[in-house]
């Protein structure tokens, strides 16, 4: 990853690489009331996020957060991912238990396949590949919608 550069990411990918106006209201759909932490920077998630994660963000702001998504030991209402689960299985189960520990409801967007000209992606996951069980999983044609709800009724 460290080879594309900021470049790559500046650019606004077009769907299904990047999140289509549906998808985005597939998102919103799930959220719950208060925070949104958007794991990676990804254009079209950037209006309903209230923070961005990544180790190497292609922007600055005060809402970027400059970290590993396994590292984060703050609290959001919302974790919303698009493709983070496509980098591997080890990246998944961590960014995974993360969650469970610092969000009401993570909802990732995560590829079927490789598809053409998609540059990073090498781990595809099925509902049967997560060690916590998703709520809900919206099926598309080339990516699934994973949600998980979290019990964090007392925060």
């Amino acid at each position: 990853m460290e080879n594309l550069g900021k470049d790559y990411w500046k650019v606004c990918l077009k769907p299904p690489y990047s999140p289509s106006e549906e998808d985005v209201e597939y998102f919103k759909h799930f959220l719950v009331g208060g925070t949104v932490l958007v794991l990676g920077c990804t254009h079209a998630l950037l209006p309903i996020s209230t923070h961005q994660m990544d180790i190497d963000p292609w922007f600055d702001g005060s809402n970027v957060i400059i970290q590993d998504w396994r590292d984060n030991n703050q609290f959001f209402d919302n974790m919303i991912g698009d493709g983070v689960f496509n980098f591997s299985n080890e990246l998944t189960d961590s960014v995974l238990e993360m969650a469970r520990k610092y969000t009401k409801k993570l909802i990732v967007r995560s590829f079927k396949r490789k598809l053409p000209k998609m540059i990073i992606a090498d781990y595809f996951p099925k509902f049967s590949d997560f060690h916590i069980v998703p709520s809900v999983i919206l099926e598309k044609e080339s990516y699934n919608f994973f949600v998980w709800n979290f019990d964090h009724a007392n925060r």
